[in-house]
């Protein structure tokens, strides 16, 4: 094993190594800058935790989506990034990006680390005793239920073929909608479900990859990428845990291929759309989460008053306290701060959970919540590693703890998360404790 000197002298050789290339080849150094960077707070995070499916990880992750991707593009372009901002900047936008993401993510790390002392030795969960029977009969249930709901939807929507044409449309569809098509989006969104239970009992056989591959078609209809993650993630779960745990370097490698596959899905959306045509990189709002940060930044402190810790209040609250300062008049967040600095944008974009965080406070509120946040996740990931030898729990709430993660982690909203994701926790809480605890008859199963 490697020592300290051998690090240094590794470190001192590869720094050399970099600036003769940048030397010689006349590359962008700016651009490599940035590449050594990200790779550095990667070998951070791998030394911090070894394990690829912990929280850590999944914020690395969305980080390296939403903060690296566009400012790379227009670093080595060398291009004027904004192009969707209409308001002009006094700041620099790759340094501004530098800072943000120091600041966000290190009292993040040191969260996550000091989170480790809250560690428990005692187990929550009784050892799982389940019937067999009973469980592939809720699975087929489930799977049903998901079945059916995706035929009222494409008969309430118009047919297949309309559906993909307003997949976008769907987000702001679907809240709007009656009690029946708001239940049975939801069915769509714990699709994963099926194919989890499965996974917990029969390990990697077909039947569970026939029913993943046919829950995976349904929520591609409907341009779902998170339901389609959802799906994938107890695989990769059941793998790691259960099979053989890779490396964090190959954790870097299957990111790459999801995110391949993800912006495939968006450049499928886009060519079905009045959008077809534009760079997604450059054009889509998938990659705007960056701008409206840089436009959070360059406002809030400046010429709009920090919000100290309101968004964290329910949004009923707000209101009636007047208290919201009129972001309350929208839906979500990403909603209201599109209506100022981006109004001719027909959707919301999120300015995510650090996003928020700056709101509340600039950057040393983005300092001292990142730290709580890193002790919370660490906190609850360390919940669900004693739960482990429980698969069918593991299996079905921990991918589900995964997928919030990342999904409160790139929205920021913070109560309509809570809400939204609440509900469905409810709901597969449920659906478990009635497996765990009711059973055709005496003989069960435990794994």
């Amino acid at each position: 094993m490697l020592n300290y000197s051998s690090y240094i002298f590794f470190g001192i050789f590869i720094s050399l190594f970099l600036a003769s290339v940048i030397y010689f080849s006349g590359a962008n150094p700016y651009f490599i800058a940035w590449i050594a960077f990200w790779f550095f707070l990667f070998l951070i995070t791998s030394r911090t935790e070894k394990n690829i499916l912990s929280p850590i990880w999944i914020v690395f992750f969305y980080l390296l989506t939403y903060f690296f991707i566009r400012p790379s593009f227009f670093l080595l372009n060398e291009s004027t990034p904004y192009l969707f901002n209409n308001f002009a900047q006094d700041l620099n936008p790759i340094l501004s990006t530098f800072i943000f993401v120091n600041i966000a993510y290190l009292p993040l790390i040191f969260g996550y680390y000091f989170g480790d002392k809250f560690k428990s030795e005692s187990t929550s969960i009784k050892n799982e005793r389940y019937s067999e029977s009973f469980l592939l009969l809720i699975t087929i249930i489930i799977q049903v239920l998901v079945m059916i709901s995706a035929a009222i939807l494409v008969i309430n929507f118009q047919g297949i073929a309309n559906i993909i044409s307003i997949q976008s449309a769907l987000v702001k569809a679907i809240p709007e909608s009656g009690f029946i098509i708001k239940l049975a989006f939801i069915f769509i969104l714990i699709s994963f479900l099926p194919p989890a239970l499965m996974l917990a009992r029969y390990g990697l056989k077909f039947k569970v990859f026939a029913i993943a591959i046919l829950n995976t078609l349904l929520c591609l209809i409907f341009g779902r990428r998170l339901a389609i993650i959802s799906i994938f993630v107890p695989f990769i779960t059941y793998y790691y845990f259960y099979k053989n745990k890779f490396s964090a370097y190959t954790g870097l490698a299957m990111y790459v291929v999801a995110l391949f596959l993800l912006t495939s899905i968006v450049a499928f959306r886009i060519s079905n759309s009045a959008e077809a045509g534009i760079s997604i990189i450059e054009e889509s709002a998938e990659f705007f989460v960056w701008d409206m940060v840089l436009s959070v930044m360059n406002s809030y402190g400046n010429d709009t008053d920090l919000r100290y810790g309101l968004d964290f209040l329910p949004k009923q609250l707000l209101t009636y306290l007047e208290l919201d300062g009129g972001l309350s008049d929208y839906p979500s967040i990403g909603e209201s701060l599109v209506s100022v600095y981006f109004p001719f944008f027909q959707a919301g974009i999120p300015p995510g959970i650090f996003g928020l965080f700056y709101m509340q406070g600039g950057f040393f509120g983005v300092a001292i919540l990142s730290f709580l946040l890193g002790i919370f996740l660490r906190t609850i990931f360390n919940y669900f590693a004693k739960e482990i030898h429980n698969k069918v729990f593991f299996l079905t709430i921990f991918p589900f703890f995964i997928i919030t993660t990342f999904h409160f982690v790139r929205v920021g909203d913070f109560w309509r998360i809570i809400i939204s994701q609440g509900r469905i926790f409810l709901l597969l809480y449920i659906i478990y404790y009635i497996i765990n605890n009711f059973r055709f008859y005496k003989t069960s199963y435990g794994k």
